[in-house]
C-alpha cells in the first residue's frame, strides 16, 4: 500500500459559523450535534442542519488566501471550496485567486442572500491548525456520495462554503466520482471532483 497525503479543506481559528440562532461561534470552537446553517442550492434557501463533524487538523503548511468583501474577510487554504453563485459551483480558493488576478469578477453569496464581489485578495503561506466541518445535508439518504450533493456546505464568516471530504482511492489517493457514487448526471456538483483531485498526491510506497 501507498502512504497517501492531502491538504485539508479548512480554515483558520477565529473564522465564525453562523448557527440556527443567526449568532455566531468560533469554528474551532463548534460541537458535534450543533444546529448551523446551510445553503439548498435546489431551494435557494438557508436550512438548519447538525454538525456531524468538527475537524481540527494539527499545524503544517498550509497556503492561505484571505478574501475581502464589503463587510470582512475570509481565509481559507487553497483546497477549500466556496461557493460562486453566478456560476452555481463550488471553486477551490486557489482557482478563485487565478480567476481574480486574470481580471474576472468573483461573486460571492452571504447568508443575507447577497451576492458581494471580491475587491481584493491576499496570498500567504503559514504553519498553523486548520479547522472544518462536516454537516448532515437535507438530501442525504445515507449513500456514499451524500457528501457530493447539494446542501452540504456552511456559513463561514458570512460566505457559503463547502464541507468538502475526499473520497480516496485507497491504492492511488486520487478523488473521483466513482469512489464516492458516480455524480455525472449532476454536473453542478461533478466539478467538486475536479477541484479535489489535483491536491492528493501519492508521496511514499511502504
Amino acid at each position: 500500500p501507498a502512504n497517501i497525503t492531502w491538504y485539508y479543506w479548512c480554515f483558520v481559528a477565529g473564522t465564525q459559523v453562523t448557527l440556527d440562532s443567526g449568532k455566531t461561534k468560533s469554528i474551532e470552537d463548534i460541537q458535534v450535534g450543533e444546529l448551523v446553517k446551510t445553503y439548498d442550492e435546489i431551494s435557494k434557501t438557508y436550512i438548519d442542519r447538525p454538525v456531524t463533524e468538527a475537524l481540527h487538523h494539527p499545524p503544517q503548511k498550509n497556503i492561505l488566501y484571505t478574501f475581502y468583501y464589503e463587510w470582512g474577510t475570509l481565509t481559507p487554504n487553497n483546497v477549500h471550496l466556496i461557493y460562486i453563485p453566478n456560476e452555481d459551483k463550488y471553486l477551490s480558493a486557489e482557482e478563485i485567486y487565478t480567476q481574480w488576478k486574470s481580471g474576472k469578477p468573483i461573486i460571492l453569496l452571504s447568508k443575507e442572500m447577497k451576492k458581494l464581489p471580491i475587491t481584493n485578495i491576499i496570498k500567504t503561506e503559514e504553519n498553523i491548525p486548520l479547522y472544518n466541518l462536516h454537516v448532515s445535508g437535507i438530501h442525504d439518504n445515507g449513500e456514499m456520495n451524500d457528501l457530493y450533493k447539494p446542501n452540504h456546505n456552511y456559513i463561514a464568516n458570512d460566505i457559503v462554503v463547502h464541507n468538502l471530504k475526499c473520497c480516496t482511492d485507497p491504492n492511488t489517493g486520487a478523488c473521483s466520482a466513482e469512489n464516492c457514487g458516480n455524480q455525472a448526471s449532476n454536473p453542478t456538483y461533478l466539478n467538486l471532483i475536479a477541484n479535489c483531485s489535483p491536491y492528493v498526491s501519492d508521496v511514499a510506497s511502504i
